[in-house]
């Protein structure tokens, strides 16, 4: 503050009409006063705090204060008890922070001077964050499943918060989630829909300091299906017998006894990669076909990730000529009676 001093001789300030040390420039009668020179003057002692607002979105101001009433004025501001530092979706008000101090021989103890409020305090009042974005990797990458996801973290100030915009969120292939956290380690893991099968997660422990954006990736494979259809002519009981290779696979067998609907062995859950379908030689039968919808041979089918692949074996059972020799004594086709089996 400016101010000018008329005086001639020693003047001393009244305790509590100035509020630090600082200097002058001026004249008086004894000569003149540089700004080198100090001031003469002494009043109370001010200790920086942070002062709550009701702003969410600026919740602490720095502010001076003296040590004597004011800082219990601040002391009493907003009055909650226990007291309160903000954090995000707090109900009502919040509560300054100020450190503990000697002053007259008296000992403030301090007010949320836990390790959250002296982290604000250190951070010009300002609550300290980093960011954590969460990508999404889906195989195949055209798919648009969305993924629940769950953070959990230790912040590194105690009392403080972990995450400043609630832990949970949703991601999908090309859409991320951030979260906003206070400085700390943090991991994020997720609920895996039917269908899919999680490959990998760097979503673990990841320390995020100050003002730090740190990103991570869980990445997901769907899962493929195969499906083998039997397909007999003529419908009978006989059984056929299949052989696999594969993860995933194992061996069937398979009954077509019904002219109104071909039967299936149908496996699920697979994984890209490849499979072999073999069927067993059926005595009677014969093997005319067998393809795959993916135009993939049934000895070597290529499943890709989310790929649902049907092979259908078609049979046809061999028939019969069978035969009797007769001698007919007569020569004549329109006489049978006279007609006798031929041995050998």
């Amino acid at each position: 503050t400016n101010m000018t001093c008329t005086s001639t001789g020693t003047h001393t300030a009244t305790l509590g009409l100035y509020t630090n040390i600082g200097t002058v420039v001026g004249t008086h009668l004894g000569g003149t006063v540089t700004n080198t020179d100090p001031a003469n003057y002494t009043g109370l002692k001010k200790i920086k705090i942070c002062h709550a607002t009701s702003a969410h979105d600026n919740p602490y101001n720095n502010a001076n204060a003296s040590m004597d009433g004011d800082v219990q004025g601040h002391d009493s501001h907003h009055g909650n008890n226990p007291p309160r530092i903000w954090y995000r979706g707090i109900v009502g008000s919040w509560d300054d922070i100020i450190p503990p101090f000697n002053y007259n021989g008296v000992n403030y103890p301090g007010k949320n001077w836990d390790g959250y409020g002296q982290s604000v305090y250190n951070n010009d009042c300002t609550i300290p964050q980093g960011t954590l974005k969460v990508n999404k990797v889906t195989i195949p990458s055209t798919d648009t499943t969305s993924f629940n996801i769950t953070g959990t973290g230790t912040p590194a100030a105690s009392g403080a918060p972990t995450f400043h915009n609630g832990n949970t969120g949703t991601i999908s292939h090309g859409n991320p989630h951030t979260y906003t956290v206070s400085p700390g380690t943090y991991s994020v893991s997720e609920t895996v829909p039917t269908g899919w099968k999680e490959v990998s997660n760097t979503c673990n422990n990841i320390v995020i300091a100050k003002g730090e954006t740190k990103e991570c990736t869980i990445t997901n494979t769907k899962y493929g299906s195969l499906t083998i259809i039997k397909n007999a002519s003529p419908s009978s009981d006989q059984v056929f017998s299949f052989t696999t290779t594969g993860t995933g696979l194992s061996d069937f067998t398979l009954v077509d006894n019904s002219d109104g609907s071909n039967p299936s062995k149908v496996f699920t859950d697979l994984l890209p990669g490849t499979y072999s379908v073999t069927e067993d030689n059926a005595s009677g039968w014969d093997l005319t076909s067998a393809t795959c919808s993916d135009g993939s041979p049934v000895s070597a089918i290529n499943l890709s990730a989310g790929e649902n692949v049907t092979c259908t074996f078609v049979n046809v059972k061999r028939g019969s000529i069978s035969g009797h020799k007769y001698y007919d004594e007569d020569g004549k086709a329109e006489t049978t009676n006279d007609r006798h089996p031929v041995q050998g």
